[in-house]
């Protein structure tokens, strides 16, 4: 598979769940929160190992605060401001119209810490396959508690092949379940099958 993929961070969000530390002024992903770097200049230097050629998504009061943070990952981007927020599905319509619709998009919050760069590349990899049929890709992560901070991705059966081609990697999504009470996280991990929803996406812009 050779298909570039090239990713889109969404930068919007106030981060009010970290109020005081994070503002209106400087949100969360903005401000450095571990060796002296912010979320969103980490997001862009772990995608450096996906494409080093980075679009971000951002309200246009922020504008400078990600070419910051573009300059401080060392990636070469390009900057799609929004003069009003209108949430993730406009931002990702926007950057999916701007794209060749050939391109495979990999649209990433700006405000996740995932250590193991090398393996998000290559989990992103694997989803290429399936975004490339016509999927939407969505990754979740395996749960370690009942969090009810988090949405759930229900997973089915695994994908199949079109007309005996190798099937490509990853389970069909049953349901998304939003942020639960402590006794539903409970029992959907006692039940299985059930991983946090990472928000992450891979799909054609086409």
């Amino acid at each position: 598979m050779t298909t570039s993929i090239h990713p889109v961070v969404l930068c919007g969000g106030n981060g009010t769940r970290l109020w005081p530390l994070s503002r209106k002024a400087l949100p969360k992903q903005f401000t450095p929160l571990i060796d002296g770097k912010s979320l969103l200049q980490m997001t862009l230097e772990r995608l450096r190992s996906v494409n080093d050629t980075i679009t971000c998504m951002a309200a246009d009061d922020h504008r400078f605060l990600v070419q910051e943070a573009l300059d401080a990952a060392k990636v070469s981007g390009k900057l799609i401001l929004e003069p009003v927020g209108r949430n993730t599905a406009a931002a990702m319509a926007a950057a999916a119209l701007l794209a060749d619709s050939d391109d495979l998009l990999l649209f990433a919050p700006a405000d996740h810490h995932i250590p193991d760069a090398e393996r998000f590349a290559e989990t992103v990899r694997a989803g290429a396959d399936a975004a490339l049929a016509g999927h939407i890709v969505t990754f979740g992560i395996a749960p370690t508690f009942p969090s009810t901070a988090y949405g759930y991705i229900e997973t089915g059966a695994a994908l199949t092949g079109a007309d005996g081609a190798d099937a490509p990697a990853g389970n069909a999504v049953v349901r998304f379940v939003e942020k639960p009470t402590e006794d539903v996280a409970q029992s959907m991990l006692l039940k299985g099958g059930f991983l946090w929803n990472a928000g992450i996406f891979l799909v054609r812009a086409g």
